[in-house]
């Protein structure tokens, strides 16, 4: 953007959202078969509810899609 660098490598998600607000272009994928994740304490039902509601109330406030604006 500033003329200092040409190229960049970064993980598929963060590129693809730097590429969508920026002037930039993603011109490859490394596949590595890396996946995104929460751990969860196998049993631990509570916890993964409190966890997918919280991702739920993100997704439907829009505060998910500013998050991924703001870090990403």
């Amino acid at each position: 953007m500033n003329g200092n660098i040409d190229a960049i490598v970064l993980d598929s998600p963060v590129a693809n959202r730097f590429a969508a607000v920026r002037p930039v272009k993603v011109v490859g994928v490394i596949v590595t078969g890396e996946q995104y994740g929460i751990a969860v304490k196998k049993g631990n039902k509570e916890l993964l509810e409190k966890i997918n509601s919280a991702i739920k109330v993100l997704n439907e406030t829009g505060k998910m899609a500013e998050l991924i604006d703001k870090y990403f």
